[in-house]
């Protein structure tokens, strides 16, 4: 029970030069994309932005 709460401590912690990606295709309106990339955002994640 103490290594679960050890690795949800560790968990929670964002590391300095996390970064994310939303695959836009998944969601059904932009609105839905666009409230997940304010959260994350919020949270403290840098935005990733794959160009082909």
């Amino acid at each position: 029970m103490q290594e679960r709460k050890e690795r949800l401590k560790t968990k929670s912690k964002t590391p300095a030069d996390a970064t994310y990606s939303v695959q836009i295709g998944a969601f059904q309106d932009w609105g839905n994309a666009e409230l997940l990339v304010k959260k994350a955002e919020k949270a403290g994640f840098k935005p990733f932005i794959k160009t082909n």
